[in-house]
């Protein structure tokens, strides 16, 4: 489990029409130990905090023979639409309907490897990718999809965050080491692909952060910790007003413990 403070900017100009403001953003460690964190998580057990029931949690046998395959390549014919990085199938018209959202955000539900239901929010670029079923196989072959992507996962070197319902969510990171969080959820005669690119502050690494780039005004990213330091950020700005809020949450099993932190910075106008 890694430690994941999420950082949200809010920044504006309160005195007079919003105005483009620049702001740099940087994160840096320092020597000492923490607890493990989790950024955005919300935990959830059943009474006998044994996790989901059994009519919600999909049994994974050790053993299945696949009956997808899915390209690991990187380069395939140029899309219309912006093309992911986690691409299982491939070319552009393998699916059915493709819908990307620049800046947006994803809500991923699972149960982790210690049955505990997992609510991760992610935050970036967004892909939903449709994939229909192939009529060659049989319904459970179909269904089978959700467990025949960990072979894509495992050889793009992602990992597996858990499975739930007829679902599993998933982690890869690309050759710049971007973090790129998946879904692949069965939906009535289709396979749904949730993707969102994560917007990631990375430790020792300075984000600009120009105001007229975001309607809203808004700014939401992620940034990890590996567990045995602590992490600050140093914030900068030009003009106006910056409100920032800073929240890690603790997870052991159903006992969840939240921190959050927030704070409004202002210019000063002085006169000589």
């Amino acid at each position: 489990m890694a430690i994941i403070p999420a950082v949200y900017f809010g920044l504006r100009e309160p005195r007079a029409e919003p105005a483009d403001q620049t702001t740099a953003a940087s994160t840096r460690l320092s020597e000492t130990t923490t607890t493990r964190q989790t950024e955005g998580t919300t935990t959830e057990t059943s009474p006998d905090e044994t996790g989901p029931s059994p009519d919600t949690y999909t049994y994974i046998p050790d053993v299945i023979e696949p009956v997808w395959t899915f390209s690991t390549q990187d380069t395939f014919p140029a899309w219309v639409s912006p093309m992911p990085f986690v691409n299982p199938m491939g070319r552009e018209d393998l699916y059915t309907d493709i819908l990307f959202e620049a800046k947006g955000d994803y809500t991923f539900e699972y149960a982790n490897m210690q049955n505990t239901r997992v609510f991760q929010d992610v935050y970036g670029d967004a892909w939903t990718l449709h994939v229909p079923f192939d009529d060659s196989k049989t319904p459970d072959e179909n269904k089978q999809f959700i467990l025949d992507i960990e072979h894509y996962i495992s050889a793009k070197n992602g990992f597996v965050m858990g499975y739930y319902d007829q679902s599993v969510v998933f982690v890869l990171n690309d050759a710049d080491m971007t973090r790129w969080w998946g879904q692949a959820a069965v939906d009535d005669d289709q396979i749904v692909l949730n993707i969102v690119r994560q917007d990631e502050l990375k430790v020792g690494q300075t984000m600009i952060i120009r105001t007229a780039d975001y309607p809203d005004q808004i700014v939401r990213f992620a940034s990890y910790n590996p567990g045995d330091a602590y992490q600050s950020i140093h914030l900068a700005y030009d003009q106006g007003e910056v409100s920032f809020e800073i929240s890690t949450e603790n997870r052991y099993g159903s006992y969840v413990r939240r921190y959050t932190t927030r704070d409004t910075l202002y210019d000063e106008l002085t006169t000589d």
